[in-house]
């Protein structure tokens, strides 16, 4: 009977031992809760949407009316920082250009009619690239001065007119304009915290043809844009 007493105490011992080892050696997330990773070498992937206005300042009011002169785009941009607060990006995207001309001037591009209301539309593939300096790690909290260039490739021209005769609307539309450029560029700069800044892009090139004899339409825009992403 003892010895039976002394290998059911000697099992039993093994067993609470073995138990308590084991718990020791179990994983334990809370351990591991405060180890942090740096982002301040990833890279960065951000989808961008932007709208704003084409203007005239410093430039000739009578060619188009602003307000109806938008400008939207979405693009996608790859950002790798190259050393503290310096960051150099890549991006790809399309953007839509609107213009509303004024009816009483000389850009009436397909005839010489005063119209209700005139419309020049045009669309481009986008490719951009420049830098970045922000003042934090966290690309979420920091403020940063972003400069660009661009180039632009057309996609799609169009230009409308709509006129009112007595109870009728008429429309009319032309697309496929041979006397816009294939392709323009230029730069903009962007201030902005976190997911939103306002930027000023500048067109370097000509939309029209030099041969087409047209009024060059006003360079500058400003607006506004929102943006997603993480490392």
């Amino acid at each position: 009977m003892k010895q039976f007493l002394l290998l059911f105490s000697f099992l039993v011992g093994n067993l609470v031992f073995a138990q308590d080892y084991l718990i020791k050696e179990r994983f334990d997330p809370d351990n591991f809760s405060d180890v942090k990773i740096d982002t301040a070498s990833s890279n960065y992937h951000r989808l961008k949407s932007s709208f704003g206005l084409n203007t005239n300042i410093n430039e000739d009011d009578e060619l188009i009316s602003v307000w109806g002169s938008n400008l939207f785009s979405l693009s996608y941009t790859y950002d790798r920082p190259l050393f503290k607060g310096f960051h150099w990006n890549f991006g790809i995207g399309y953007n839509w250009d609107n213009y509303r001309l004024k009816s009483r001037n000389d850009m009436m591009l397909h005839d010489s009619i005063g119209h209700d209301k005139v419309k020049f539309r045009i669309q481009y593939a986008s490719l951009n690239t420049g830098f970045r300096l922000q003042t934090s790690k966290d690309y979420s909290t920091s403020f940063y001065l972003e400069v660009n260039g661009y180039f632009n490739v057309k996609t799609f021209t169009k230009y409308t007119t709509w006129d009112k005769l007595e109870s009728m609307k008429i429309v009319n539309s032309a697309s496929r304009l041979s006397y816009v450029n294939p392709y323009n560029y230029g730069f903009e700069a962007k201030i902005g915290y976190g997911s939103i800044s306002f930027y000023s892009r500048y067109r370097l090139s000509n939309i029209f043809d030099s041969e087409s004899g047209y009024r060059e339409l006003p360079r500058l825009a400003l607006g506004i844009t929102l943006e997603v992403g993480e490392p």
